[in-house]
């Protein structure tokens, strides 16, 4: 029984530091692309690669 103790604060634990790293980044510099960007394709966008 302790060790399933372990693992669910370690599930929970994880998950609530990921949402909270993850909301300071959005916060910070945004975690999506402009929506121009996006449709225009991230390849071209951020590395100027297109489909031969």
């Amino acid at each position: 029984m302790t060790q399933l103790e372990g693992i669910a604060f370690t599930v929970v634990y994880c998950a609530i530091a990921s949402f909270v790293i993850l909301k300071v980044l959005d916060i910070v510099m945004g975690l999506r692309v402009d929506e121009e960007i996006e449709r225009d394709g991230l390849d071209l966008a951020l590395h100027g690669e297109t489909i031969q």
